[in-house]
């Protein structure tokens, strides 16, 4: 089952974390994006705690013309 969540923690992504095998996070290939994924960094950790098997992944969705 696939959850497409909101970009923002709330209790209905705590629940949502704690109920996944696995968190892909989506992240653009930015300063800010990579800090705007703080949150949700921070709530997988903590879901860790609980649930020690919870895997998570950035997942790259754009690319940035003429970078390595």
């Amino acid at each position: 089952m696939i959850i497409d969540g909101a970009p923002r923690v709330t209790a209905l992504a705590r629940s949502a974390v704690l109920a996944a095998n696995l968190v892909l996070i989506p992240v653009q290939p930015s300063p800010y994006d990579v800090w705007a994924t703080g949150e949700i960094v921070a709530l997988v950790r903590e879901a860790m705690i609980f649930k020690p098997r919870l895997r998570a992944a950035f997942v790259v969705s754009r690319k940035v013309v003429r970078t390595v």
